[in-house]
């Protein structure tokens, strides 16, 4: 799947490129354009490649905690 036309956060800038995901993984990231038939046009969009959303996957949340606490 390649994801094209995306603003993609890197280290030190935003580039406007594509990114190609193989699988789970990233397999390329590249200003411009990446040649391949599965394509996504995201509008410009912004893309953080490598980045994991907390909220979702940091292991529990703000309920979950008090609910511990109130157990201890």
């Amino acid at each position: 799947m390649i994801l094209e036309n995306a603003k993609i956060i890197l280290n030190d800038k935003v580039i406007d490129g594509s990114v190609r995901i193989d699988g789970t993984s990233i397999a390329e990231v590249s200003e411009g354009y990446i040649s391949g038939e599965d394509r996504l046009d995201i509008h410009s969009l912004y893309l953080a490649p490598g980045i994991i959303e907390l909220h979702s996957h940091g292991g529990g949340d703000m309920t979950s905690s008090m609910t511990m606490m109130r157990r201890s």
